[in-house]
């Protein structure tokens, strides 16, 4: 694989990884906001059904960006570039 080809999947799953981590630190702040907002309050049903979706959002961020970490650090560490990148063309080989 050329250097700059190489560079340039690092550069893309390091954005990756940026993207995931920004999404999971939004949906801690939103679930810490409505527990702040259910112990002062809101109604039980509204706050449980409300604190269920917030879960949900905040399990599938963790879940990416754990994802994302594994996909980074395999591709530093071992040189494994995701089958998605190959499959578009991104990875450029001699």
């Amino acid at each position: 694989m050329r250097d700059d080809a190489h560079l340039d999947i690092g550069r893309k799953l390091a954005q990756e990884l940026d993207d995931a981590r920004c999404k999971y630190d939004i949906a801690v702040k939103k679930f810490n906001a409505i527990m702040g907002e259910v112990s002062s309050g809101l109604p039980f049903r509204d706050g449980a059904l409300l604190l269920q979706q917030i879960g949900r959002e905040s399990r599938h961020a963790r879940e990416l960006c754990s994802k994302a970490v594994d996909r980074y650090s395999n591709f530093l560490l071992y040189s494994v570039i995701p089958d998605d990148f190959k499959r578009s063309g991104a990875a450029i080989s001699d």
